[in-house]
């Protein structure tokens, strides 16, 4: 369930990353122990709410407190690569279907300088959308009133949001006390990598455009 994320390099450092290989093998070893398929696909699968397997220990959205939809798909809708400009889109909407009416990820590399993301999330007629935008890092967090530095070493680099209100905050990154099925098999990894992002709301009919940037911070 990790569908939208993505991991990030820049001044040297990776600042927006995934969990560590070994924690996927050990789900793995653990579902063969308990004569799971792990060829099945259905929401049944217990596979999908192993910590490490879910969107939001991923660099994706999450929408109304859901998991990702199983059964949708996604692909890339453009790609470019211009002056100021080199990356791609991707429709989220079917992965997304129960919570949103569309979600559409753009991701840029913009003026070989800094990552910029927009989400453009539309909400149903039915419901509003409660989106999480998480982010998973090894480097050192710090919530700030207008957004989040990351600092390895030393240098930083500051995510911020615009298009809505949002509240930028840490999200619980220690497996063993995530309360998941297979909380106590599994490795935590919260020294090393910590869980970060925002939520802002979409009301019932309506659609925001959120743009999230990590760009070079100085203090």
């Amino acid at each position: 369930m990790d569908v939208g994320t993505f991991t990030y390099e820049a001044y040297g450092f990776r600042w927006a990353s995934d969990y560590h290989h070994y924690a996927y093998q050990r789900h793995r070893n653990i579902l063969k122990k308990i004569g799971t398929d792990l060829k099945r696909s259905d929401i049944e699968y217990p596979g999908w709410y192993y910590f490490h397997v879910n969107n939001r220990q991923h660099n994706t959205l999450t929408i109304n407190d859901s998991d990702q939809l199983v059964s949708g798909v996604s692909d890339f809708t453009e790609t470019f690569d211009e002056p100021g400009r080199i990356g791609g889109t991707f429709d989220l909407t079917s992965i997304y279907s129960n919570e949103a009416a569309s979600v559409i990820r753009t991701a840029v590399i913009r003026d070989d300088s800094y990552l910029e993301v927009t989400d453009a999330v539309s909400a149903l007629d039915s419901k509003p959308a409660h989106v999480r935008w998480s982010l998973v890092t090894p480097a050192k967090v710090s919530v700030e009133p207008d957004g989040i530095v990351l600092t390895v070493k030393k240098k930083s680099v500051k995510l911020t949001a615009s298009g809505a209100p949002v509240e930028y905050r840490m999200y619980n990154s220690n497996a063993q006390a995530s309360g998941e099925k297979f909380a106590s098999f599994e490795v935590d990894q919260s020294a090393k990598l910590t869980v970060c992002g925002f939520e802002f709301d979409v009301p019932a009919g309506s659609h925001v455009d959120m743009v999230t940037t990590l760009k070079n911070y100085k203090k």
